[in-house]
């Protein structure tokens, strides 16, 4: 998987961002062959650079770019506390079909 994130994944500044494909809400997808399914890219490079992600807790970006899968920018966090650091973040709205804050 290492080969795979660095491959479809460029230095901007201090932030690795994933140039492979993206979801609406901005956020890298990743083709996972062992596990027959695409996931997050930044959930797949914590995991794959830091070690396994504690159940429950989702991954936040520190620098706030939801493309990023530099490992140093990623950390986890409590659905809540998650909420709470992102909060007035702008984020897709799927009601609406566009970035909301």
């Amino acid at each position: 998987m290492d080969t795979r994130l660095r491959h479809y994944s460029r230095r901007h500044g201090e932030c690795l961002l994933w140039i492979g494909s993206r979801i609406h809400s901005g956020y890298g997808m990743v083709w996972v062959p062992e596990e027959s399914k695409q996931r997050l890219a930044h959930r797949v490079a914590y995991e794959t650079w830091v070690g396994p992600i504690p159940d429950g807790m989702d991954i936040d970006h520190t620098c706030k770019v939801r493309n990023c899968i530099e490992p140093t920018h990623l950390r986890p966090l409590s659905p809540k506390e998650n909420r709470g650091a992102n909060a007035g973040e702008a984020h897709w709205s799927w009601k609406h079909g566009k970035y909301a804050s």
